[in-house]
């Protein structure tokens, strides 16, 4: 007869950023319906709370500005509490604070709701590996401005010649290089509207 024994590690709120070098942020126009999501990993489950300009949001259909909280409960003890905002005025744009709270702590978290617009540039671009005529590529992606058709592309240009490849995602690898000669490199972030770049 086995036994089986489990063991459960209790931890306070753990929040998990979307980026490391930037405050997390979401992007929505006017009009529009803001989900604005908050991620912790937390064991036991914790109860979460949503404020903007220092003031609990109320969940209260019969409130002047009502908003609707959901939670979404993933593997690993992580949990995701995501703020609805419906028909996103101007007044509405700012800091939200997210407040996670457990019987082993509490933490809390800024995310800024803003109007879309222009997405943050890569950086900190570095070369993973090189081949005789290819070059493997990671960076850190920025925040894309609120715009779904964002894509990566990689320019590189030597003395006589530039090569542009698309990437959905880093690390990216770039082929058809020549061998012995010296590229300059350039990271761009495209959407419909916009265009971002790192060197």
């Amino acid at each position: 007869m086995k036994i089986l024994t489990l063991f459960y590690f209790a931890d306070k709120p753990i929040f998990q950023q979307q980026r490391k070098s930037e405050i997390d942020r979401v992007a929505f126009d006017i009009g529009d319906t803001a989900h604005i999501p908050c991620r912790v990993q937390a064991f036991p489950k914790p109860e979460f709370d949503w404020s903007y300009n220092q003031l609990i949001l109320s969940y209260d259909a019969k409130h002047t500005r009502p908003y609707e909280s959901n939670l979404t409960i993933l593997a690993n003890d992580i949990y995701v509490s995501t703020l609805i905002v419906h028909g996103v005025q101007r007044d509405d744009y700012g800091e939200y604070k997210c407040k996670a709270s457990n019987t082993m702590g509490n933490g809390s978290t800024i995310i800024v709701l803003q109007e879309r617009g222009a997405p943050s540039p890569p950086s900190k671009l570095t070369v993973l590996e090189s081949g005789m005529s290819s070059l493997t590529l990671k960076w850190e992606s920025g925040f894309d401005g609120g715009y779904d058709d964002t894509k990566f592309v990689v320019n590189a240009m030597d003395e006589n010649s530039f090569r542009d490849v698309e990437c959905q995602s880093s690390p990216c690898n770039v082929t058809g290089l020549q061998q012995q000669s010296v590229y300059t490199i350039r990271v761009s972030l495209c959407s419909m509207l916009h265009l971002y770049n790192v060197k």
